[in-house]
């Protein structure tokens, strides 16, 4: 079964200059707590907080379908600066996101709202073409502020499955 688009693995540009520092704000590292993630729906076994990247599962959703959505609570306002998605690999099989959709809150919306671009198009960022690497989209409307931030999957590969990291600008600790 092949995709119905392939894009390369690869940092996509936006608009404006990204700070030069980024750090992940600790999906992958565990910082940010299990307790912190839902979902629309999980498969036994590919529960949301498994969404991290380098995590051996990931998310997967009972259904393929688009309705299916990934939250991610941050607890408060925080500025990020792009976010990094990866699929699913075993052995000889694959499933992965090719498409996604972000919807957001924070202190100033009233529910969530759908990201958009600079043009106020809702915005369809491109994702991964295979199960294994890891590709970042930078936001393109700075700053982006974002309590909760929910991906909804557009299109995949055999099936819905989902790993992520989200990046901010550094912390100067001095």
């Amino acid at each position: 079964k092949e995709p119905t688009s392939v894009f390369p693995t690869t940092i996509f540009p936006s608009t404006f200059k990204l700070p030069d520092c980024q750090q992940s704000i600790g999906i992958e590292s565990g910082e940010i707590f299990d307790s912190s993630f839902s979902a629309s729906s999980h498969y036994p076994s590919y529960p949301a907080a498994r969404a991290r990247i380098n995590d051996g599962y990931g998310w997967r959703p009972n259904y393929d379908d688009l309705e299916q959505y990934l939250e991610i609570d941050l607890g408060d306002d925080t500025t990020l600066t792009s976010i990094a998605t990866q699929g699913y690999y075993y052995f000889f099989t694959s499933n992965y996101v090719t498409k996604f959709m972000v919807e957001y809150e924070n202190s100033r919306t009233k529910g969530f709202v759908m990201y958009q671009d600079l043009n106020g198009e809702d915005k369809i960022f491109k994702a991964n073409d295979d199960g294994n690497e890891i590709v970042t989209n930078q936001f393109s409307n700075q700053p982006f502020v974002v309590r909760r931030l929910r991906i909804l999957p557009t299109e995949w590969y055999n099936n819905i499955n989902l790993k992520v990291e989200l990046y901010r600008p550094c912390v100067d600790d001095n």
